[in-house]
């Protein structure tokens, strides 16, 4: 076998794994779906007091408790939100804009370089 079928086979074989794991990417993504829509249809099932399988109704009264923090969360950031002002009635003022951060004072100069050592004295 030569060198370029060699490189050839390899090539063959990475298309067809990367091929088959795209494959399996896609199916666990439709298996997602189909398993979030059943799961819809079931807590559908459960709040209009049609679910037959009881052992079902933990985990939908799970997601209802989940529902109703979630509505409560959204209240309360609808909440917090200004209203608007009605008519004739004057605005409410914004609170002034903080005062700018001070500049930081400039470095201080560099010292001035030692003086040179004096020389040496002779040896006698």
């Amino acid at each position: 076998m030569g060198f370029f079928d060699k490189i050839q086979e390899t090539i063959s074989s990475a298309t067809e794994q990367t091929k088959a794991k795209a494959d399996e990417v896609q199916l666990k993504r439709e298996r997602g779906k189909k398993l979030e829509a059943l799961g819809e249809q079931v807590y559908n099932l459960y709040l209009n007091g049609q679910l037959a399988h009881q052992e079902l109704a933990p985990a939908c009264q799970e997601l209802a408790e989940l529902d109703q923090r979630m509505a409560a969360t959204v209240a309360a950031g609808q909440a917090a939100r200004p209203q608007p002002a009605t008519p004739g009635q004057a605005p409410p003022q914004a609170p002034a804009p903080p005062a700018p951060p001070q500049a930081p004072a400039p470095p201080a100069p560099p010292a001035p370089p030692a003086p040179p050592a004096p020389p040496p004295p002779p040896q006698a």
